[in-house]
C-alpha cells in the first residue's frame, strides 16, 4: 500500500526533468478510491490504517499531476559566501537571490557539518523577496570554527518549500583569556603603644616653714 515517489517539493507535483531542482522522495498511500484513503483518516479506520502498517496523521495519496514544462520553479541561490568558502569568521553576511511564485517567506539556517541535519536558524523569516542582494547576516563567534553548512529555506503559501545550501569553513580566532589579577594579602601593621606622659608626682610633706606656737595663758 505504500509506494516512494519523487515529487517537486515547491509544488507538491510528481517529480521529473522539468523540475530537478527540488525533487525528494515521499512516502504515499497507492489506493485508488479517495472515499478509503478518506475513511482511513478517520478514528474508525485508524486502527486498521495501524494494521497494514500506515501511519494515520500521513496519509497521502500519489500526486496526480506532474511538472510540465511550463511549471514555474523558484529562483534560490547563495552566491556569498561560495562553496567551499574557508576563512571566514565574525559576522558573515549572506548574500543571495530568492524569487518565487507563491512565496510566503524564506529564513536562513546552519548545521555544522559533522551533524548535517541540526539546523539552527541564524536569520529569522522574512518576507521580503531579493535579487542579487544581501539576505540576512550569521554571527559566527557562538559557533566556534570548523566546517559548517548554509542552508536558505523558502517556503510557499501553498506548504511548498525549497532549499539551496553551500558548505563554508569557519576560522573564528580563539579568544584571549583574560588575565586573572592575584591579590595582595593584607598585612596589617601594629605601631608600638606610647602612653601620654603625665607629670612625675611630687610628695607632700606638709608646709616645712610652719613654726608651732605655744600659748602659756595671762
Amino acid at each position: 500500500y505504500l509506494v516512494n515517489v519523487a515529487v517537486d517539493t515547491w509544488t507538491g507535483l510528481r517529480a521529473n526533468a522539468n523540475c530537478p531542482a527540488n525533487q525528494q522522495a515521499q512516502t504515499f498511500v497507492s489506493i485508488p478510491d479517495p472515499s478509503a484513503i478518506e475513511w482511513l483518516r478517520t478514528p474508525q479506520g485508524q486502527p486498521i490504517a495501524l494494521a497494514l502498517g500506515l501511519d494515520p496523521a500521513n496519509i497521502r495519496p500519489v500526486p496526480a499531476g506532474e511538472c510540465s514544462s511550463s511549471t514555474v520553479q523558484p529562483i534560490l541561490n547563495i552566491t556569498s559566501p561560495f562553496e567551499g568558502q574557508a576563512g571566514l569568521q565574525g559576522v558573515v553576511t549572506i548574500v543571495g537571490t530568492v524569487n518565487a511564485s507563491d512565496f510566503a517567506r524564506y529564513q536562513i539556517e546552519v548545521a555544522p557539518a559533522t551533524n548535517p541535519t541540526a539546523f539552527t536558524i541564524v536569520v529569522p523569516p522574512q518576507t521580503i523577496q531579493q535579487v542579487n542582494a544581501p539576505l540576512g547576516q550569521w554571527n559566527t563567534q557562538p559557533f566556534g570554527s570548523g566546517g559548517f553548512i548554509i542552508r536558505l529555506a523558502a517556503f510557499s503559501n501553498s506548504g511548498g518549500f525549497a532549499y539551496r545550501t553551500v558548505n563554508v569553513t569557519i576560522n573564528n580566532p580563539t579568544p584571549t583569556p583574560t588575565p586573572t589579577l592575584t591579590p595582595t594579602p593584607f598585612i596589617p601593621t601594629f605601631e608600638p603603644f606610647t602612653p601620654i606622659p603625665f607629670d612625675t608626682p611630687i610628695p607632700f610633706f606638709g608646709d616645712p616653714t610652719a613654726t608651732a606656737t605655744i600659748f602659756m595663758g595671762p
